[in-house]
């Protein structure tokens, strides 16, 4: 077996909602196993558009249907919402 066939292969997707997607893509994917928590998809999101940390910083993560903090552990292939704020009447 070589070593390529026995790694894990992992992605994660990322989609935001409401004025995050004036930041954002409405989805970004990556190929790549930096991501242990949640919060470290966070630091890389604002470190990418600093203009967006207050607004990330105010909004929920979601994984698998459920309200996550941001010391969550990612082992793979999940998707992350990120839910901001919302108001309404």
């Amino acid at each position: 077996m070589s070593a390529s066939s026995s790694m894990k292969s992992t992605s994660i997707c990322v989609k935001f909602f409401g004025p995050l997607k004036d930041h954002f893509h409405e989805e970004i994917k990556f190929h790549e196993d930096s991501f242990s928590i949640i919060e470290d998809v966070f630091k890389y999101l604002i470190k990418k558009h600093p203009e967006s940390e207050g607004l990330l910083r105010s909004s929920r993560a979601v994984v698998n249907d459920e309200f996550v903090d941001f010391a969550f552990p990612l082992s793979g292939n999940e998707t992350v919402y990120f839910l901001p704020p919302a108001s309404g009447g």
